[in-house]
Formats: C-alpha cells, sequence, structure tokens
C-alpha cells in the first residue's frame, strides 16, 4: 500500500468503495479470511480511513479477472 497523493480526477463515488463485509459477501469470504489475505499482502489491493478498510472495485474486478486467469491460490 502507497501513501500517494490521490488526484481530484482520481476521487471515487461511494458506490465504487467496498467495505471487508461487502467483499467478504461478495466472495463469500469471512472478514477474518480477508484479513488474513492482508497480512500477508494477498488481494487487491486496500486502504484504510480511520479504522475502516475499503477497495475499490476497479481493483476488486482487476484481482478477480487475473484470479481467473491466472489460477490464483484462494484463501
Amino acid at each position: 500500500m502507497s501513501d500517494s497523493f490521490i488526484e481530484p480526477n482520481d476521487m471515487l463515488a461511494p458506490s465504487d468503495l467496498y467495505s471487508d463485509r461487502d467483499l467478504g459477501t461478495r466472495w463469500e469470504k469471512s472478514i477474518r479470511t480477508l484479513q488474513r489475505m492482508r497480512s500477508r499482502n494477498e488481494g487487491p489491493p486496500w486502504f484504510v480511513i480511520g479504522r475502516s478498510v475499503f477497495y475499490r472495485l476497479g481493483d476488486i474486478l482487476d484481482f478477480e479477472e487475473n484470479a481467473r486467469e491466472g489460477g490464483h491460490n484462494w484463501t
């Protein structure tokens, strides 16, 4: 995860953001599984606001596509 500055054109709509709960529901995975994936630097990129973790929809879609093509090891 980088600390890069986000340009104004890169701002996201709330509908473009997934919480741990949202992603867990999408993938039928527990929040704990997603936490483990982050600790291993696996899965889509994420960022933290306060104490909340979020994923960008585009990053999720990219990860899913790469997993489909590359047979990624799911936890």
